[in-house]
């Protein structure tokens, strides 16, 4: 197991839920889920995480991306923001440098190769595109 802290904040309970497990399974312990990303902020800026998984938020009236951006810059925390907007919208002035999207819906295999990579966890078959688990026992 990886020493490494998350925090969850998505408003679909079976998706936290669903990260949730795939992060136990090769990662981590230590995750932690937010009912909003305004209290997961509040967390974050005094309790600064590893990884920050939440939906990206593109609201111009937010503090959403100041906040993003502080964690980053300022506690090295990684950032994969889960959209349902589609990549000419992401790449249309909001996808926000040093973080990973992953866009829905997904699957299994494309949210723990993100992981993988974001986290520096071993797993080079998983980023080569070989299929099989054999590091994580899934």
């Amino acid at each position: 197991m990886y020493n490494k802290k998350v925090y969850i904040a998505e408003d679909q309970l079976i998706v936290a839920l669903d990260i949730q497990k795939t992060l136990k399974r090769i990662c981590c312990d230590e995750i932690f889920m937010f009912r909003d990303i305004q209290s997961l902020f509040k967390t974050a800026l005094s309790v600064p995480p590893d990884l920050i998984i939440t939906e990206l938020e593109i609201n111009e009236n937010s503090n959403f991306r100041k906040s993003v951006e502080t964690l980053i810059a300022n506690h090295d925390t990684q950032f994969l923001l889960l959209s349902s907007y589609s990549p000419d919208d992401i790449q249309g002035g909001y996808q926000i440098p040093g973080c990973t999207i992953l866009s829905k819906p997904y699957s299994s295999d494309e949210l723990i190769k993100c992981l993988v990579k974001i986290l520096n966890l071993p797993g080079s078959d998983l980023q080569s595109g070989n299929r099989q688990f054999t590091d994580f026992n899934i």
